[in-house]
């Protein structure tokens, strides 16, 4: 998780794999080159996003189509933000090395009620 200005790391160590990216972007690759590269080697991205059903889980680049992961039950009073935040964080930590689950940092201020619980969270941190 370069971007940690725009996007919160929610769970996943993707320190090591930063740490790859930069220095091969500093030798020249390119980006995209260097996320496929990593693709093929396990590297997986989640992102928790809301859309206008609710709240979901989806791939967190376009190597496999932005495809949903999971789609919690939605009649609850935070369209699912919980329970998708829980899966998410559970997806991740199974393999926090090759992990990262992550959400847009707009979100929690775009939806402040459905996010109260992780807002309240990381303003304790």
């Amino acid at each position: 998780m370069i971007n940690r200005t725009d996007f919160i790391l929610l769970a996943g160590q993707p320190d090591k794999q930063d740490a790859e990216t930069v220095t091969r972007m500093k030798q020249g690759e390119y980006l995209t080159d260097i996320q496929e590269d990593q693709h093929r080697r396990g590297k997986r991205e989640a992102e928790l996003q809301r859309s206008m059903y609710g709240w979901t889980v989806r791939s967190g680049n376009g190597l496999d189509g932005f495809a949903i992961m999971y789609t919690p039950g939605q009649s609850r009073p935070d369209k699912g933000f919980a329970e998708a935040l829980m899966w998410g964080r559970a997806w991740a930590n199974q393999r926090p090395e090759d992990r990262e689950f992550y959400i847009r940092r707009f979100m929690l201020a775009h939806y402040p009620d459905e996010t109260a619980s992780l807002s309240a969270e990381l303003s304790a941190d």
